[in-house]
């Protein structure tokens, strides 16, 4: 497997002399971590939740798929226990902290226990899959109920 090499120089702007200079090497078959987009433009702030409702987040965050074909998680009884007993808390208290995160749209409810990421407020995965989960989204909100 071949190595990526990197190289970095800071150099001083009143001299013109190098200052530092270093290289990193990565192997090629490194991918980058896993990472999720925050959108900062949506009315969302994910950044005031509470403790649990913020476990809440990252659990379901960990568990999506970036596929744009099944991004939903199942958060179902045994998973509302897991998160409690991780957090010392009830599973009421989570109960009402997963209603808040719908409430405020930053998790979807999209079936019997299963929610996925608001692709407006967070998205994971590539542009094109996040764009491929909004226009899904608006198209659904446009269909007639039944």
């Amino acid at each position: 497997m071949g190595k990526k090499i990197q190289t970095f120089t800071t150099i001083d702007d009143l001299t013109g002399e190098v200052r530092e200079q270093y290289s990193v090497f990565t192997s090629a078959g490194e991918g980058e971590q896993a990472f999720v987009k925050v959108y900062l433009n949506s009315d969302v702030d994910v950044f005031s939740l509470s403790k649990t409702e913020s476990f809440i987040l990252r659990y379901i965050a960990r568990r999506s798929s970036a596929s744009p074909d099944r991004p939903e998680v199942i958060f179902n009884i045994h998973s509302k226990r897991d998160v409690a007993k991780q957090l010392g808390c009830t599973v009421g208290n989570v109960t009402y902290a997963l209603s808040n995160l719908v409430r405020a749209k930053v998790l979807l409810h999209v079936g019997t226990s299963a929610y996925q990421l608001n692709p407006y407020v967070l998205g994971k995965g590539t542009w094109r899959s996040i764009k491929e989960l909004r226009a899904r989204l608006n198209a659904k909100e446009k269909e007639p109920i039944e």
